[in-house]
């Protein structure tokens, strides 16, 4: 399909799925008030602008486009899923996000920043893996985040980031961190991912007591001979790192 624009869909029509087809816009088309799931991944769309989409939608797809930008794109108040991963987005500061909100992929775009972004108040998962991030450091997460994943960025530091402290799942793999000494972690956190980066030392960090899983593979740690790791740990990984000796943990 190149063009729905003079399609008539039901009035009854709860879930359409057009992906995997060759659009390039959807301008003129007349969505049904009553649909709720909307498929448009891997098509060819380079703006949605102008779209109308319906007030009762709760899913929508968007993935494997070509989009640039959703800056003025009018997203429903009723959406809950929104996803945007694989296209060619290299700023989100303008987008009005519905606090409805609570899934967000964003990941394999071009993104280089994220402080003047106003998320989701109800955002629980937030996925802005593989992008070209270079510091969150003033970015205002929502109190409702469970789920954070800003793996294969560029990432160097996290000493002013503020972690709201409902996290539980943490991934910071594939970056360019150096260390984590100031990093203040949430009390809720069970999963942090780390490996991949060029940590020399976890010595001063304060992992949280309720983390259960901490990868730390592929870095560049001598020793870990004074780390305090919690309690609550069950699930370390130190593999590919420089360790001699593991005799005082």
């Amino acid at each position: 399909l190149t063009s729905v624009d003079w399609v008539e869909f039901p009035d009854s029509l709860q879930n359409l799925y057009l992906d995997n087809n060759q659009l390039t816009s959807l301008d003129w088309v007349e969505f049904p008030d009553s649909l709720q799931n909307l498929g448009l991944g891997n098509n060819q769309l380079t703006s949605v602008d102008w779209v109308e989409f319906p007030s009762s939608l709760r899913h929508l797809n968007l993935s494997y486009n070509q989009l640039t930008s959703v800056d003025w794109v009018e997203f429903p108040d009723s959406l809950q899923n929104l996803y945007l991963f694989n296209n060619q987005l290299t700023s989100i500061d303008w987008v009005e996000f519905p606090d409805s909100v609570y899934d967000l992929n964003l990941s394999y775009n071009q993104l280089t920043s994220l402080d003047w972004v106003e998320f989701p108040s109800s955002l629980r998962y937030l996925n802005l893996f593989n992008n070209q991030l270079t510091s969150v450091d003033w970015v205002e997460f929502p109190d409702s985040l469970q789920n954070l994943y800003l793996d294969n960025n560029q990432l160097t530091s996290l000493d002013w980031v503020e972690f709201p402290d409902s996290l539980q799942e943490l991934d910071l793999s594939y970056n360019q961190l150096t260390s984590l000494d100031w990093v203040n972690f949430p009390n809720s956190l069970t999963d942090l991912e780390l490996s991949n980066n060029q940590l020399t030392s976890v010595d001063r960090v304060e992992f949280p007591d309720s983390l259960q899983s901490l990868y730390l593979s592929n870095n560049q740690l001598t020793s870990v001979d004074r780390v305090e790791f919690p309690d609550s740990l069950y699930d370390l990984d130190l593999y590919w790192n420089q360790l001699i000796s593991i005799d005082w943990v």
